[in-house]
């Protein structure tokens, strides 16, 4: 319910899938999940390199190591990528056109 008393899904600014499941919809979206993990996981290695290019251009020298941190959320976006891409191509696959 929103403060006035009306529930979410009726104000005209409310859409569906934005935070909040449908009633009685209790499964986990395995689509929605995976895009969303891909979207934290930019967030994540953009702030990162962000972060060692300010070290660099405060004129600090990160330790060696530093470098290799965005490679682990860089891995995983393309896994979540490569599931995202493939995923309409696996639906169409030739066993489910019968």
């Amino acid at each position: 319910m929103c403060p006035i008393g009306e529930p979410l899904s009726a104000m005209s600014h409310a859409r569906p899938g934005w935070g909040m499941a449908p009633a009685g919809e209790g499964q986990l979206n395995w689509n929605k999940a995976v895009r969303q993990l891909h979207r934290w996981l930019s967030i994540l290695f953009t702030a990162v390199v962000a972060g060692i290019f300010l070290a660099l251009g405060l004129g600090r020298e990160p330790a060696p190591w530093i470098y290799y941190l965005p490679l682990a959320p860089l891995a995983l976006m393309m896994l979540t990528g490569l599931w995202m891409f493939f995923r309409p191509y696996a639906a169409r696959s030739p066993r489910t056109e019968r």
